[in-house]
């Protein structure tokens, strides 16, 4: 990617992740004096941004066959915090950002920028299977690389026969 537009993708991010902490004080505000507070309304670029960061910080995590838990702890955040995250009602700030970039081991910018996404996906709802995760998390504890491919050569062979059984 070219300097110029990852400085402008940097430039946007910076923009929502300030839209937001400004909208998150506003809030805090509202509610000391007793007022309704308005929400991040869903056509909102920020929250359009937030949630698309989210949906990749919850594919991340799901490939990986981490709880939102877990992933709090590491964050020193609850998993409540994370769903909020993941959902896009709360907009990650640049910190945590970078901290959940540290313990993904994936560079930054991978979260809202365009990415192959051969990771786990979602239903129609938007919200991963628990069987995908319960698939994922057993995957990944098969300790032999040898066993683990031939069991993903039996998934790709039944996926395939499902397919072929749809088409038909």
């Amino acid at each position: 990617m070219k300097s110029r537009q990852k400085k402008q993708f940097e430039v946007m991010i910076f923009a929502a992740v300030s839209e937001a902490n400004e909208r998150a004080k506003a809030k805090l505000k509202a509610k000391r004096r007793g007022r309704p507070v308005r929400a991040m309304k869903s056509g909102d670029s920020a929250s359009l941004l937030a949630q698309e960061v989210g949906r990749r910080v919850k594919e991340a995590r799901l490939q990986r066959g981490w709880s939102r838990r877990y992933l709090g702890a590491l964050l020193g955040i609850s998993g409540q915090q994370i769903h909020k995250y993941e959902t896009g009602q709360d907009a990650l700030s640049l910190h945590r950002l970078l901290s959940l970039a540290r313990f993904f081991g994936v560079s930054p910018d991978t979260f809202w920028n365009q990415m192959d996404t051969t990771t786990v996906t979602p239903d129609a709802s938007g919200a991963a299977d628990i069987s995908t995760v319960q698939l994922v998390r057993a995957y990944r504890r098969i300790a032999s690389a040898k066993l683990r491919n031939r069991f993903l050569q039996l998934v790709k062979q039944i996926a395939g026969k499902d397919e072929e059984s749809i088409n038909s």
